[in-house]
């Protein structure tokens, strides 16, 4: 049998691994929290007969502020750039649930 000493340098290396791995992860959730909800609004909004330009910016919006969401979590950057990026993907998800509530009544 093989025989390893962790050494120090070792040990560093893995508590840094864990907490990226940690970080990636919690960013994954996150993003999978918020998806969802955009992809079921988009369905139902998509159904409703939208204008192609209103809707294309209502995807673009939401797509480019989630990847810099993302971005923006992983190189753990100040609050506020992620509150605004959160802030416009809730904004696109509301319009869009407005513009079916409307489409339905």
């Amino acid at each position: 049998m093989y025989s390893y000493s962790i050494t120090d340098e070792m040990k560093s290396y893995l508590i840094k691994l864990t907490v990226f791995l940690i970080l990636y992860f919690r960013c994954h959730r996150n993003d999978l929290e918020n998806v969802l909800p955009f992809v079921l609004i988009g369905l139902l909004y998509v159904l409703t007969s939208p204008s192609v330009t209103v809707a294309t910016w209502h995807f673009r919006a939401f797509g480019c502020f989630r990847l810099l969401h993302s971005l923006f979590y992983l190189s753990a950057t100040p609050q506020p750039s992620r509150g605004v990026c959160f802030m416009v993907g809730f904004i696109v998800n509301v319009s869009m649930a407005v513009q079916v509530i409307k489409a339905c009544c």
